[in-house]
């Protein structure tokens, strides 16, 4: 299908997503169990909430607020000011202070299928350095190249610092409408796209951020066009394969819930592990993504493409 011309706007990458969960403590203890540092807060009206704080640039990656157990929306982060500021006077929004970690300003679109996205813009240098632990980080010996000499790799036990929200997956009621609104207003542009039994039965699209010749992730969003609503997971990135590793078996001792790994996908070609989190969300591990720019074309493929892995386990069958 044909989209629209180039947009003014583009964003950088997606930030952080947001959540409501009726059992705040119970999501501190499973996100530090998960990788990240933990911030308790409060909303400007009060509420209590808490933040996901990840070792990569961004003050944090996942925001939990008290409440009935639900999936609020998600973030992003244009690529600069002005387009910040652009958008937000063409969508006639107010832009506001941030009441959250490292501060800076912000406003809020409601897409098509009602997902709150804030939009941020801050200063690089207002980062947070709460609890910014940096992941280990080994050079590998691989085949005739030996980057590690008279040294040794001693992976510690525990959970795997999470470095920063990589993408978010959603079923949107219509895929041609939910494109085109986040092309337009963001400039995502696709990746690759799903079909059902023939080609022109579009079920699903994977789009990625336009940072022009700069490499960026294989995709930031992927929406599925199923007629529904609702969250299918959120991606989190590690910093390499003994990560995912060890926090698998971490997260194994601690008594979750396995979902879906380790494998390693072929649309993104990262090594992911799945799991479900207290509330029945779906959280994901990942590392070494596929990195495109904005001249590789985007893909077609099917669904047993999307569902097939190149090593690893099968997904789990629908109940």
């Amino acid at each position: 299908m044909s989209i629209s011309p180039p947009p003014s706007f583009k964003a950088l990458d997606v930030t952080h997503v947001r959540f409501r969960v009726n059992d705040l403590e119970k999501a501190a203890t499973f996100l530090a169990d998960f990788g990240f540092g933990v911030h308790k807060d409060t909303t400007p009206t009060g509420i209590p909430c808490i933040y996901g704080v990840g070792s990569g640039s961004e003050p944090f990656s996942y925001v939990a607020e008290q409440g009935e157990n639900g999936f609020i929306g998600f973030g992003f982060k244009m690529q600069t000011r002005d387009q910040f500021e652009a958008l937000a006077k063409m969508q006639q929004s107010e832009i506001i202070d941030f009441a959250a970690p490292a501060g800076g300003h912000c406003f809020t679109l409601t897409d098509p299928n009602g997902y709150q996205i804030e939009i941020i813009w801050r200063d690089s240098s207002a980062d947070t350095e709460a609890n910014k632990g940096i992941s280990r980080t080994e050079d590998y010996n691989m085949n005739a190249s030996f980057s590690r000499i008279n040294e040794v790799v001693r992976v510690e036990k525990g959970p795997c610092p999470v470095r920063r929200l990589g993408h978010v997956v959603l079923h949107v009621q219509e895929l041609a409408v939910s494109e085109n609104w986040y092309h337009e207003n963001f400039g995502l542009i696709p990746s690759d796209r799903i079909y059902r039994e023939n080609q022109d039965d579009i079920l699903g699209l994977f789009m990625r951020c336009n940072l022009g010749s700069t490499p960026t992730d294989h995709h930031s969003l992927f929406l599925i066009g199923d007629g529904t609503t609702g969250h299918n997971h959120s991606a989190f990135e590690v910093n390499d394969w003994d990560d995912v590793m060890r926090g698998h078996d971490y997260l194994e001792e601690q008594g979750y819930t396995p979902h879906w790994g380790i494998g390693k996908h072929y649309l993104g070609s990262q090594v992911f592990d799945y799991w479900m989190d207290p509330f029945g969300f779906i959280v994901e591990h990942f590392t070494d993504s596929d990195k495109f720019d904005a001249s590789h074309p985007p893909g077609l493929e099917p669904v047993d493409v999307l569902l097939g892995v190149q090593w690893g386990p099968n997904p789990p069958q629908r109940k």
